[in-house]
């Protein structure tokens, strides 16, 4: 049989899986999570799925850049396992910073002094260990003003949290792909075709 275009098939679709065919519902994801083997860095389990809501807004209709899908899965999952946890931490830092009230934004600092003359035990220098007897206290006390409470906590937020976390995962995607790469063709047999 002669090769002419009008006997070939065209593949036009990438050639890996996307993320949501690999992980199609939340189960799958979770299932895959504890059947890789790799040491749980979360500290909550519920947390694994903000894990997935987020990494398949992002990336849920992107290819995966391995050929080999074991090959992604264990990137993938090193990833979660390196970086979960810290993003989890940093998460939950940053609500507890978002839910301080006015009074406790404002405290900057206290200091106290402590004086114990002629101590019956002898003090260590190596150790944060405390005197039993005080003979004399001083304190210093630090506040600052509203305004610069709120400016303290502007430098202390970061909205780019999540998306710091979600770019760690970038370099497993095929991601804007306006070409779907090189045309495959294939064509069959004579007689194949009745």
């Amino acid at each position: 049989m002669m090769w002419d275009n009008m006997s070939q098939e065209l593949f036009t679709q990438q050639y890996t899986k996307t993320f949501s065919q690999i992980f199609p519902s939340y189960e799958a994801f979770a299932g895959d999570w504890a059947s890789i083997g790799l040491p749980n860095t979360l500290q909550e389990s519920d947390f694994l799925k903000t894990i997935y809501i987020l990494l398949m807004g992002e990336y849920a209709s992107s290819s995966i850049m391995n050929m080999s899908e074991a090959q992604f899965r264990i990137r993938f999952w090193s990833r979660v396992m390196s970086y979960g946890g810290q993003y989890e931490r940093e998460l939950k830092m940053q609500q507890k910073l978002l839910s301080m009230s006015d009074e406790e934004l404002q405290i900057s600092s206290k200091v106290i002094y402590n004086t114990s003359l002629n101590p019956s035990t002898e003090p260590s220098t190596d150790t944060m260990y405390e005197l039993p007897t005080i003979n004399q206290q001083n304190t210093t006390n630090h506040k600052r003003s509203l305004l610069n409470a709120y400016g303290f906590l502007e430098e202390l937020l970061d909205d780019s949290l999540t998306k710091k976390f979600v770019r760690r995962f970038k370099d497993l995607f095929v991601v804007n792909c306006y070409n779907v790469g090189n045309q495959l063709y294939y064509r069959t047999m004579e007689g194949d075709n009745e």
